[in-house]
């Protein structure tokens, strides 16, 4: 009974998400100010075609809306990009067969192949994901 409820629950919140965005996609082709002629844009905004804003407008606005610049997305921290290049699906891989070579050298280490070949991986493996990187 209980799952039944959580995937309700779960399709109802991604209902009014969706019904959220539809919203939204619907008010912005309600907007019409790009295709106002001059005089209204001018009257509408409160400035001049000539002279732009003066320095009180300018400052009234600034202070409401802010830099007229696009926001800067989250940027990752460079130790956790790099530890993507390291930790990537073929990068695991190789990380796993470089282990099983320590694992059967530890096995038997009568013949060091193994552990030349667990060497060589795990050092092919960071020197690439460190190109990567970079």
């Amino acid at each position: 009974m209980l799952p039944k409820n959580k995937s309700a629950a779960k399709k109802k919140a991604k209902a009014n998400n969706m019904k959220d965005a539809v919203d939204s996609t619907e008010q912005i082709r309600q907007w019409e100010d790009h295709m106002w002629d001059q005089q209204k844009l001018v009257s509408t905004l409160g400035t001049s075609i000539e002279k732009g804003l003066t320095e009180d407008q300018f400052q009234k606005k600034f202070s409401e809306f802010g830099e007229n610049c696009l926001t800067e997305k989250g940027a990752k921290p460079w130790y956790c990009v790099f530890i993507e290049e390291q930790t990537g699906f073929f990068s695991l891989l190789l990380w796993f067969g470089s282990a099983l070579c320590f694992i059967g050298y530890a096995i038997d280490n009568s013949a060091p192949d193994n552990l030349y070949l667990g060497i060589v991986l795990a050092v092919v493996v960071f020197i690439t994901g460190c190109f990567s990187y970079a």
